[in-house]
């Protein structure tokens, strides 16, 4: 289907959404002055993510996703004299590979079933009779090959219990790659988790993703590393987006579209900030930053206190920020289908989320102890506050930007 105003495909807009979320990235790090070889291979991975979203087979799939794999796991051992940079990129070529092995088995498994490997053929042979009529043995040897595929393409997405390498990760590899990491990837691999919602028994997928926030939530709390918090943080923002898309139905698939797009504008928010703070050289060893160190520098610094300020409440869910209308759709989406019994879990577990965040916006103002003397901080430069400027009003005015995001959205589906 097409836009209503624009004329244009979905995966067409999510490829704009993407494209610019990319050249953001190429910018800071040019700011940065990042090696030519490093831009060189994020343009890499724009580009396979941009054709990755187009894909309907599964080989074209897992092509592209180790592509994305390979180079990935390079940038994250990219940067000189860090144990903590190689550490996380042997660890993620060593679980990338198992999760590679996973579904690359569990591919084969539904071609020797099936005889296809294109999506829309699979959907359409799983409803066929001829499929309803197999033998015990053969539908058994399928969900074995679908529980091998699902168990890998969760492993992309961090979801519990394939989490494991994310907080190293995301604390071993340099600002600009965890930046890459936290965006176009998830919006990516969220679109294609619901292109082959079929695949999944919704209610089992339901509960692992109720696992996943909670477990998200429980882990954010208790750590006192900033880079490792936002690693977390990821795990309980793109399980709300696959729950909204879970149903696959228009008001679920567009909530979750919805969501995963506000999560990354977010992202983008508090990443340029961090290199604002890195930059000024109040920062000098990023991935070792404590949180509490974080507060403290931005304490005396009016506005990133602000916008830092904006971004926790809406991570928090308050109103009217962008955070309460994406958690809004969500909650709306199951509620329509009945899940009266997840929404009061995620609500519970929401309050205890925004408590947290709460928390740290009492530090930043109400705490006498984060009391410091820090210098005026500059800028990135005149484009780089124009970036954190259009995140910041895109955060506090979402009530009113939104709709045309979800009009869009919706229209398409």
């Amino acid at each position: 289907m097409k836009f209503k105003f624009y004329n244009i495909s979905f995966t067409q807009f999510l490829k704009i959404i993407i494209l610019c979320i990319g050249i953001i990235i190429i910018f800071i790090n040019y700011n940065e002055k990042i090696l030519l070889e490093v831009n060189l291979l994020i343009l890499g991975l724009i580009w396979t993510f941009l054709i990755l979203i187009s894909a309907n087979s599964l080989i074209l799939l897992i092509l592209l996703m180790e592509i994305h794999g390979i180079i990935a796991f390079t940038l994250t051992g990219i940067k000189e004299n860090s144990s903590l940079s190689k550490e996380a990129m042997i660890k993620f070529f060593i679980l990338g590979v198992i999760a590679a092995a996973f579904m690359g088995f569990g591919i084969s498994i539904i071609y020797f079933i099936l005889g296809s490997v294109n999506i829309n053929e699979i959907s359409l042979l799983i409803h066929d009779s001829n499929f309803i009529n197999l033998a015990l043995y053969l539908k058994i040897l399928f969900i074995i090959g679908t529980i091998f595929f699902i168990s890998g393409f969760f492993f992309k997405l961090a979801i519990v219990p394939f989490h494991f390498w994310i907080g190293d990760i995301y604390q071993g590899a340099p600002l600009g790659i965890v930046f890459f990491f936290a965006t176009i990837p998830v919006i990516c691999y969220v679109y294609l988790f619901s292109k082959i919602i079929f695949l999944f028994n919704i209610h089992i997928i339901i509960s692992i993703l109720i696992l996943s926030i909670c477990y998200g939530t429980y882990m954010s709390i208790y750590q006192t590393n900033l880079i490792r918090l936002i690693g977390y943080s990821a795990i309980i923002h793109i399980s709300y987006a696959l729950l909204g898309t879970v149903e696959g139905n228009s008001l679920g698939l567009s909530s979750g579209y919805l969501y995963i797009i506000g999560y990354c504008f977010l992202n983008i928010s508090l990443f340029i900030i961090i290199i604002i703070l890195k930059n000024n050289k109040l920062i000098d060893q990023l991935y070792l930053i404590e949180i509490l160190d974080f507060l403290k520098i931005l304490k005396p610094n009016l506005l990133l206190s602000c916008i830092s300020a904006s971004i926790f409440f809406s991570m928090a869910g308050i109103p009217p920020l962008s955070g309460f209308f994406m958690k809004m759709y969500v909650y709306n989406s199951l509620g329509v289908s009945y899940n009266y019994i997840i929404l009061i879990i995620l609500l519970f577990v929401g309050v205890i989320n925004a408590i947290y965040y709460i928390r740290l916006i009492r530090l930043v103002y109400f705490n006498s102890e984060l009391n410091v003397s820090v210098d005026n901080i500059k800028m990135l430069n005149f484009i780089g506050l124009i970036i954190l400027t259009i995140m910041f009003i895109f955060n506090v005015f979402f009530i009113i930007i939104h709709m045309f995001f979800l009009m869009q959205i919706f229209s398409l589906i």
